[in-house]
């Protein structure tokens, strides 16, 4: 198909991956309007955000504050029809949809930019930002156990290397964490051969 779409095999399954960048954005932003089309109110109208956004830097980790405030206050009716796994679990793909539409309706009107990174899943990270010649970093995943925690710092230490900055946001959704377990593993990490750190940061969805 003039490499518009590419196989791909597992040893149960064969998949369909489109394979350009391109269309892969458009689908990103298809989906991402098609799940939430009404986004309702992104930051309370007299929220002073100062200590998110200013002239000349980003301050990712309060961005993602500001993340988790909106997804607590709205919550309620936002994944009121989200796709669910057989388990009845909301799927990871759909926080990411979640998370991109409002870092997208956030930033756009500060002369930011947000965009996805494609190939997904295959050494790339979910969701890149530039904002006055900075270039921030997120990469997203569901916090499973303690294991693949330290397994996604190696990874996250990775795609800073690749994309050339020295920090970059780890960002892992929980369904609930109390505060001894935010405090153990909401921490900075720093790779000593490269000098990146990785800055971990627990969402919490209250899903489930």
């Amino acid at each position: 198909m003039n490499g518009v779409i590419d196989i791909e095999m597992n040893e149960a399954n064969i998949f369909i991956r489109f394979a350009s960048p391109y269309i892969q954005q458009r689908l990103f932003n298809y989906f991402t309007d098609a799940l939430f089309s009404m986004p309702g109110q992104l930051v309370e109208p007299f929220k002073s955000i100062d200590h998110v956004i200013n002239e000349h830097e980003l301050n990712v980790k309060n961005l993602l504050r500001l993340y988790e405030t909106y997804l607590k206050n709205n919550k309620h009716w936002l994944f009121k029809d989200a796709p669910r796994r057989k388990d009845l679990r909301i799927f990871e793909a759909v926080y990411h949809f979640n998370l991109y539409m409002f870092l997208d309706k956030f930033l756009s009107p500060k002369k930011a930019t947000v965009w996805p990174e494609f190939p997904t899943g295959n050494g790339k990270i979910d969701i890149i930002i530039k904002y006055f010649n900075h270039i921030y970093g997120i990469e997203l995943k569901t916090y499973s156990d303690e294991s693949s925690y330290k397994e996604a710092i190696k990874k996250a230490t990775h795609y800073a290397a690749q994309l050339q900055i020295k920090k970059i946001a780890l960002v892992f959704f929980v369904e609930t964490i109390g505060d001894e377990n935010r405090q153990k593993y909401e921490q900075d990490h720093l790779d000593k051969e490269t000098s990146i750190v990785v800055e971990t940061i627990l969402i919490e969805s209250g899903i489930s």
